[in-house]
């Protein structure tokens, strides 16, 4: 029996667009995830790319023994605001 790896998301933040003559929309991360942000990020770089050069850990994620960090898009609910375009979400699958 083969065990079944558990995907869990975290929120980080939204893409926002204010309306304007600048409105480049961009990446706004939620403070209050931000904490479990960036300990799976040192958690991350810890197990996989300590002690690797640069292009040792570019040849590790080619040959795929180094797994990508995959930030998703995803349509906001009907109670967000306008500025609101998409929500960004981490997928948590290796740790």
């Amino acid at each position: 029996m083969t065990e079944e790896k558990k995907s869990m998301y975290l929120a980080i933040g939204a893409v926002v667009q204010f309306d304007g003559e600048d409105a480049n929309p961009f990446i706004s991360l939620d403070a209050s995830n931000l904490k479990d942000f960036v300990e799976y990020l040192q958690t991350y770089g810890a197990k996989y790319l300590k002690g690797l050069s640069t292009d040792e850990i570019r040849a590790g994620v080619k040959d795929k023994t180094i797994p990508r960090i995959n930030l998703n898009y995803y349509s906001p609910s009907e109670k967000a605001p306008d500025f609101i375009k998409k929500n960004v979400v981490l997928k948590l699958t290796e740790l």
